[in-house]
């Protein structure tokens, strides 16, 4: 990723998790300093991730 990523970039949050899936095994393929930078950018992926969910579901994401 070449900036950090949000689930809201995406039109469906299946979509945001199919590129988080695709992004893991990218990521395994690096070497250990870029995949720690690029692990950041991915939790914070994970987290828009799980607050979309919070916010279609009507409730606060925490």
């Amino acid at each position: 990723m070449n900036h950090i990523t949000t689930a809201d970039d995406f039109p469906t949050i299946v979509d945001a998790m199919c590129f988080y899936n695709a992004e893991i095994d990218r990521i395994a393929e690096l070497e250990t300093p870029e995949k720690l930078r690029e692990m950041d950018k991915l939790e914070a992926l994970a987290l828009s991730i799980a607050a979309r969910i919070e916010r279609e579901k009507g409730g606060e994401a925490t």
